[in-house]
């Protein structure tokens, strides 16, 4: 099998912990144990990809360790202007080019949601016969378009004309099928997409049962709780 890429820019610029990079970092692991894998990050500025640095790799794979405190929008406050410059030097020497002829088999995998460069120039930044697979979670930017700023709307919808062009498609859950495919209509061309439903985390820490108070349950969405009513 050839080289995997994968992009995992949001994972492994800040301890943030959304449910995407959840999805993201566990993934990055699960496929790494078997095979090869290179993460990449992008860098907005320079307008290409490049091989992450220590501190990139510490995010994407352990986070919370060591010294670790809780912060309000970690990305942006572990990502200063100032730091986001000195970054984008150092890159220089890690920048890739994907856009030579790849080795059969090469990929490169997107689990993540994206709405910045990438989505007018990664066309012409790819080979043109670079395998190209994607996840697709939602499409909740679109929900209320007049509470949405118009230039985020028109790049999620290029994101999604990217998307419905990748070679092969994941979605969340049948809804997020259902939404992608309505959404890109005449102008996918994906010729392998799927519902891949995401199985639930399992508690690492023992539950105290002797408490009183009626249990709390939080879900984030349907497929998730028929994940859990099937264990």
């Amino acid at each position: 099998m050839g080289k995997i890429f994968m992009d995992v820019t949001q994972s492994c610029r800040s301890s943030n912990n959304s449910g995407v990079q959840v999805v993201t970092r566990n993934l990055f692991r699960e496929i790494n144990n078997l095979h090869d894998i290179t993460p990449i990050i992008w860098d907005n500025l320079l307008g290409k990809y490049a091989l992450l640095n220590y501190k990139e790799k510490k995010n994407l794979s352990d986070p919370f360790s060591g010294s670790y405190q809780a912060k309000t929008r970690p990305n942006k406050q572990e990502n200063p202007f100032h730091k986001e410059l000195l970054s984008t030097f150092l890159r220089l020497k890690r920048s890739l080019s994907l856009r030579k002829e790849q080795e059969s088999e090469t990929f490169i995998f997107f689990p993540e949601v994206f709405r910045d460069k990438r989505v007018t120039l990664l066309s012409n930044l790819l080979h043109p016969l670079l395998a190209k697979a994607a996840i697709f979670h939602d499409a909740n930017v679109l929900r209320k378009p007049s509470q949405t700023p118009a230039s985020r709307i028109q790049n999620f919808r290029t994101y999604l004309d990217f998307v419905g062009n990748c070679d092969a498609v994941s979605c969340v859950s049948k809804d997020s099928l259902d939404t992608l495919c309505k959404l890109t209509d005449q102008k996918r061309a994906v010729k392998h997409i799927k519902v891949h439903h995401l199985p639930a985390e399992k508690t690492r820490s023992v539950i105290n049962l002797n408490n009183k108070a009626p249990p709390l349950i939080l879900f984030v969405s349907y497929s998730i709780v028929e994940s859990l009513l099937e264990t």
